[in-house]
Formats: C-alpha cells, sequence, structure tokens
C-alpha cells in the first residue's frame, strides 16, 4: 500500500516537472483526461503553442511526462 502511495507522489511530481518545464519554455503541457486508449488519444501529454493554439508535438496526447521535460530542455532557447 505504502508503495503504491510513493509511485503516485513520484508520477504526480513528475508531471508537475514537466509543467514547469514546459511553461519555461512558454509552452503547455496538458495532459488527456480520457482513461481508455484509442487512437487518436493515447493518455499522456501534448505540448500547445499558447499564442498560436497549436500542438506542438503529442498530438495524439503520446507523450510521457519524461518526454516533455527531454524535449523542453533540449528546446531551451531555440525558439
Amino acid at each position: 500500500m505504502m508503495a503504491m502511495i510513493t509511485s503516485a507522489l513520484r508520477d504526480t511530481a513528475l508531471e508537475s516537472r514537466a509543467r514547469r518545464e514546459a511553461k519555461r519554455v512558454d509552452l503547455v503541457a496538458t495532459k488527456s483526461r480520457f482513461r481508455k486508449h484509442t487512437t487518436d488519444n493515447h493518455g499522456g501529454f501534448q505540448l500547445v503553442d499558447p499564442c498560436r493554439h497549436a500542438v506542438v508535438i503529442g498530438s495524439k496526447y503520446n507523450l510521457s511526462a519524461k518526454d516533455v521535460i527531454e524535449f523542453c530542455t533540449k528546446h531551451v532557447g531555440n525558439d
């Protein structure tokens, strides 16, 4: 039981970090609230440019929190 709680907290912290990293590069990380995987919705994250209202990457919500962090880290200053 305690391991499940620790794992959930770790996942939540990672998702929060992904959102902060996206914000740092002027993007928004949105996570799908849909529970079941479909062809167009894999239940993960997508990165959106809020100025253009356009998906930058992850149009099928197919990014993990780690993917978001990695993308944002690589694209710091690459406007």
